[in-house]
Order: C-alpha cells, then structure tokens, then sequence
C-alpha cells in the first residue's frame, strides 16, 4: 500500500498497462489488477495526443517512447519517472528515480 501522504503523481496509460502485463505474466491477473488498483489510489492517468508525441519528437531524448512518457507526465505534473532505466531520462525535465529508490523513499512512509 502507498502512504496516504504521498503526492499524486501521472503516469501515462501505455505504462499502466505495461506493469500489468509484467505482473500478469510473472504472478497472476489478480495480483496484476490488485496492482494496479493500488497504484491508482495515488497516481492519476495523463492523457496525450498528436501534439503531444509530435513534441516528444523534438525532445532531447535518446529513446522516443521514453521521451513520450515524459511528454505525457509534464501536464499531469509529475514529481518523479520510475524507471529501470535512468540514463535514458537524463535530458527529461522530470526527475527520475529507480523502482528501488521509489520503495525506499515510500514504504518507510506506511
């Protein structure tokens, strides 16, 4: 469970639903829906469009997907991207953190 204090945070729909299949996959569809049930009490869902990918055509970013998540999470304002793969986000505006250092930095605060 996340804190009730923590901030809200967005997350692009395409990574919702990446975190379930992955959960799916390794565990089961309950545990995946649980998940992501969760997740959604402290997350909101940004939402994008053509404008929106064609400026994370233009972002300073090495990986398109990546840049497009960003591109999703600025309007929802976003505190953090969790992501396995940090150096991908170097150039991002929102700051990024590991799933690791996401549980760090949350689960003391149950």
């Amino acid at each position: 469970m996340v804190p009730a204090n923590a901030r809200r945070s967005s997350g692009c729909w395409h990574t919702i639903s990446n975190i379930y299949h992955i959960l799916r996959v390794a565990g089961s569809d309950a545990k995946g829906r649980e998940f992501v049930a969760d997740l959604l009490s402290f997350t909101a869902i940004a939402s994008g469009g053509t404008e929106s990918v064609r400026h994370a055509l233009t972002m300073r970013m090495s990986d398109f997907e990546d840049a497009m998540q960003v591109k999703a999470a600025r309007p929802g304002n976003a505190d953090l991207i969790v992501t396995r793969n940090v150096a991908d986000y170097r150039h991002a505006v929102i700051p990024r953190i590991t799933p690791q250092e996401f549980h760090m930095r949350f689960a003391s605060k149950k």
